[in-house]
């Protein structure tokens, strides 16, 4: 990944973020771009920026947000709590090796690690949610992966449905909302199923007991 342009953001700087507290870990945004290179020469360019569209901070500009240093217990006296998302100065951390923001996978499973998860946002109390960016034996161009029923529009989904996802043999259901979570009356546990590089997802919703048990279901909706 590179920027795309040299000078990156704010006057030719990159904007240092801090984003611990969103545990999105410290990294920095600006105008940047995944980048496809064969033998040394750029092929492909595809800016990440508009997968960034939440509306909530750190990821309420134009810009992407990439992490680049893995956050250690240590640092949370430093974070700002009154100002989310604005650089706190944490001794030492431009020293720490800086953390992998690629981590190939086949999400899709059609045979081939081309693909890996990006973190965009995240909910109360550091969940993450983002997409999955890459190739495919389908899609052979650089692209955010959606569903078989909308595979132009990027699925946005919790990082432990696409762990789970990817882990699977196919298919998978887990629980990314409980009973109780931020006094929620509703349990979402979506289905999820991946073949031969078209992924499927069934949203499913619970209706909660009254001491925070799962009940009956209340919706189904494909995604």
């Amino acid at each position: 990944m590179e920027n795309s342009t040299p000078a990156g953001v704010r006057s030719g700087q990159r904007r240092l973020v801090d984003l611990s507290v969103f545990r999105l870990r410290r990294g920095e945004t600006g105008k940047r771009d995944l980048v496809r290179l064969r033998e040394g020469h750029e092929v492909e360019r595809f800016p990440l920026a508009p997968l960034f569209d939440s509306g909530e901070p750190p990821t309420d500009t134009d810009n992407a947000v990439l992490r680049r240093w893995d956050v250690r217990k240590s640092d949370w006296k430093y974070t700002n709590l009154e100002q989310p998302g604005r650089p706190t100065p944490v001794p030492g951390v431009r020293t720490r090796a800086q953390a992998t923001a690629m981590k190939l996978a086949d999400y899709d499973h059609d045979g081939h690690a081309t693909e890996f998860f990006l973190q965009t946002e995240t909910p109360p109390c550091g969940k993450h949610i983002g997409v999955v960016v890459g190739v495919s034996e389908k899609t052979p161009r650089l692209h955010g992966f959606g569903t078989a029923l909308r595979p132009d529009k990027p699925l946005l989904m919790s990082e432990s449905a696409w762990t789970a996802l990817v882990q699977s043999q196919g298919s998978a259901r887990v629980v990314v909302w409980a009973c109780g979570d931020h006094a929620s009356d509703h349990e979402t546990e979506p289905e999820l199923s991946a073949t031969s590089g078209e992924i499927r997802v069934t949203s499913r919703e619970f209706q909660c007991s009254e001491d925070d048990k799962r009940e009956q279901l209340i919706s189904e909706e494909p995604l």
